[in-house]
């Protein structure tokens, strides 16, 4: 049973409501008249726990969305034309970094190296590029790409989650050096360093380059300003450009040219005592040239071992290395030369043609000069001394030429002979002796005297 006021369930026996105090009527009474129960019904929302971290996420993203969206464009040829003007004039990195399409230029030397060396001419051709571009998208109703007109730089426009996006084409330069002989060459633009004389992913500009020419010798450093601007002007399509720096013309300095002679073998230099590296095919150019430069020339001519030492002056252009070779031959040559003139006055003065030395017996040399000994003569020569020209030297395949002049004093006063003499090898050894000679005008002078023999 339930109380007809506040609907509690109440017992059949109770007067009154136990809950509000109502009054409870005979059960036969028709005043009690037992009231129906209120049926209550609690609706429960359940709420996965999962959507609560998931909405926050959802809502980062959305907002990251918008912001980077924001900031990913420009999304008009027009709006990337005004940001790149922006950047080139200010010189921004950060912002060409951003607004480029290359992945080779897309590094922080490439950019760094390009805005500070690009001069105002550079900074006008990128202008009149990229405003060609716009109006030639325009033109042709924002085509994805305008790449005609200017073969350096064009506009691509690409799809990606944020929209349509609108980039600069830049065609990538290397600049290189063309290798000098016997050199190692090093270069830097800025901090952008060269590998192995090359330098690549550079904007087309003008730079400042650093150069070191450097060999086992010395190094010299050079600056100089290349212009890779005949790019901005060439109006024919192309990906990319190369740029060869002539070192031989941009060094001006001192070379020394280290020539292979004929007819010599085993050709051996040392420069300041170190050993240059020779081209067997042929001549050995070094540059730069160190200020102080001590030549040593080693040779092997007609079986005979050639050294020749000295100090060179490198501000005249000299063959250095044959002129070595030959005052080494024509020391050796001065003794033979010596050796046979002295032989062949005691010889004269003995009256015994089996007294010359250094002369081939069979030779015309040989027999000419015992020809002319008869007997013991009253008045005696004396032999004085021989001289001999390096600058004379003439090495053939089986022999040598060098002229000298011979002093006598005779009984008619002092003589002189002057004769041109051709020598070879000793057959089977390492030596030469003289085959011929023939009389020649004109006497020699020496005055460094190191072709020069006295008599002792």
């Amino acid at each position: 049973m339930y109380c007809l006021k506040c609907g509690h369930e109440i017992n059949e026996n109770e007067k009154f409501c136990s809950f509000c105090g109502t009054p409870v009527g005979d059960k036969d009474n028709s005043t009690n008249i037992v009231a129906m129960p209120k049926n209550k019904t609690k609706h429960i929302i359940k709420i996965d726990k999962r959507f609560l971290y998931i909405a926050p996420v959802i809502l980062v993203l959305i907002v990251t969305y918008f912001i980077a969206k924001s900031f990913y464009g420009p999304y008009t040829p027009e709006k990337l034309q005004e940001k790149f003007l922006k950047a080139l004039e200010t010189r921004n990195t950060a912002a060409i970094l951003s607004l480029i399409d290359n992945n080779e230029l897309s590094n922080k030397n490439s950019v760094e190296a390009f805005v500070n060396n690009m001069d105002d001419n550079t900074i006008s051709q990128y202008v009149n590029a990229i405003n060609n571009n716009v109006q030639e998208i325009k033109y042709n109703k924002n085509t994805p790409y305008a790449n005609e007109s200017n073969n350096f730089l064009y506009l691509v426009k690409k799809n990606t989650f944020f929209g349509d996006v609108w980039k600069v084409h830049i065609v990538p330069v290397t600049i290189k050096t063309q290798s000098i002989p016997m050199d190692n060459i090093s270069f830097n633009i800025g901090k952008f360093k060269s590998n192995n004389g090359v330098i690549t992913n550079l904007f087309p500009s003008s730079y400042n380059v650093n150069l070191v020419i450097s060999n086992d010798f010395t190094k010299v450093n050079i600056k100089t300003n290349v212009k890779i601007e005949n790019i901005l002007y060439n109006s024919q399509k192309a990906y990319s450009y190369i740029y060869n720096i002539n070192l031989e013309n941009l060094y001006n300095g001192k070379k020394l040219v280290l020539e292979n002679p004929d007819n010599v073998s085993d050709l051996s230099i040392k420069i300041n005592g170190k050993q240059v590296k020779l081209d067997k095919n042929t001549n050995t150019e070094i540059y730069p040239v160190p200020n102080s430069l001590d030549l040593e020339v080693n040779a092997t001519v007609l079986g005979v071992h050639i050294t020749e030492k000295g100090k060179i002056d490198t501000s005249t252009n000299n063959d250095w290395v044959s002129d070595f070779i030959k005052q080494g031959v024509a020391k050796h040559a001065l003794n033979i030369l010596y050796n046979a003139a002295v032989s062949w006055t005691k010889a004269n003065n003995d009256g015994n043609p089996s007294e010359m030395t250094d002369a081939d017996p069979n030779g015309q040399y040989y027999t000419d000069a015992a020809s002319r000994i008869k007997g013991t003569p009253t008045n005696k020569t004396q032999f004085i001394k021989v001289i001999v020209d390096p600058e004379s030297v003439d090495i053939g395949n089986d022999s040598l030429y060098i002229d000298d002049s011979e002093y006598y004093n005779t009984s008619n006063g002092q003589n002189i002979a002057n004769w041109t003499y051709k020598l070879q090898q000793i057959p089977n050894k390492q030596e030469w002796w003289i085959l011929d000679n023939s009389f020649r005008f004109g006497e020699l002078n020496d005055n460094t005297g190191e072709f020069t023999k006295v008599a002792q």
